[in-house]
């Protein structure tokens, strides 16, 4: 097998100048992009309990503190995972990714970033991110609001760790997660006909069926890949017959004169009161599992009203 092509790289500049929020990510951080290789994790006591607390150091200084809560948080979830498996097979899934570490590290574009790390460092890191995906993918799975995770009990704090799930800067190559937990799904207690490009497919509320043959290399890829589907659903436009549109309106034209805008089929859970517009990562897990999940980009005018 080929040295694979570089697929995780930083958004270019003239791009995320526009809206840098859009692709920086805010509350949880994946990967080595946004990592620091000079200080490590340490492990200290608690003054009072004695109880064993990880404190995290390998954040950089501006970023420290605004994602120090969620690497600690991660620990929580390594520890919750390790009672879900054998720890043999927690510490070959280590081994694992020490096997594929080139592979995996070929598949960043910064070099710079990922070649002044140590293998340890670097798979430890690859090590805990991936079973917090997995672990969090799991909690959700297993029943949400049974959790007494407070990241699933708190939908406001679940979506920001799926938006942030979604960013290409904060990926980690699918093919590793693959091999570390395809294997095991069975003993995660999850149904034998289940998958885990299933499960990564209902932790976005994606429904859409990614064809067999579609190899998607992370989870933005997997985005791209369902939304490149969809536009099988598109109807031909060779089947529209009428004149040609010689001008265009936009949007603001198009409301003067009464058309109305519909982007989400929402109209079920007015209880939640939430304000419009509404960003469908916004809602809880709940109700976005029970939104609409057609994410096809075609696009209907019905009764004054366009919508997707």
């Amino acid at each position: 097998m080929g040295s694979p092509v570089p697929c995780i790289y930083r958004v270019p500049r003239a791009i995320r100048k526009a809206n840098p929020r859009a692709y920086t990510p805010q509350i949880v951080l994946i990967g080595p992009l946004h990592r620091s290789s000079k200080l490590m994790p340490v492990s200290s006591k608690d003054d009072d309990t004695g109880e064993t607390s990880r404190e995290i150091k390998h954040l950089k200084k501006k970023k420290g503190k605004k994602f120090k809560p969620m690497e600690i948080e991660k620990m929580t979830y390594f520890d919750a995972f390790s009672k879900r498996l054998k720890n043999e097979t927690i510490e070959e899934m280590k081994q694992t990714i020490y096997v594929e570490e080139e592979r995996i590290k070929e598949s960043y574009k910064e070099k710079d970033t990922i070649d002044s790390m140590t293998s340890d460092f670097f798979v430890d890191l690859i090590h805990q991110d991936s079973i917090f995906i997995m672990e969090f993918i799991m909690e959700l799975h297993d029943g949400r609001g049974s959790s007494n995770s407070p990241i699933v009990n708190h939908h406001i704090d679940s979506s920001k760790v799926i938006a942030d799930l979604m960013l290409l800067e904060n990926q980690l190559p699918y093919f590793i997660l693959d091999k570390l937990f395809s294997p095991h799904l069975t003993e995660l207690g999850i149904n034998e006909h289940e998958t885990l490009e299933g499960l990564i497919l209902e932790l976005f509320s994606l429904q859409t069926k990614i064809k067999k043959n579609t190899e998607f290399k992370h989870f933005t890829d997997m985005f791209r890949c369902v939304y490149e589907e969809s536009l099988d659903k598109t109807p031909s436009l060779t089947a529209v017959s009428g004149p040609p549109i010689a001008e265009m309106q936009n949007a603001g034209n198009l409301s003067r004169v009464g058309v109305e805008f519909k982007a989400y089929n929402l109209s079920n859970f007015s209880q939640h009161q939430y304000q419009q517009p509404l960003d469908l990562l916004s809602l809880p897990i709940s109700i976005r599992k029970e939104a609409d999940n057609n994410y096809s980009l075609h696009v209907a005018f019905k009764k004054s009203c366009l919508q997707n």
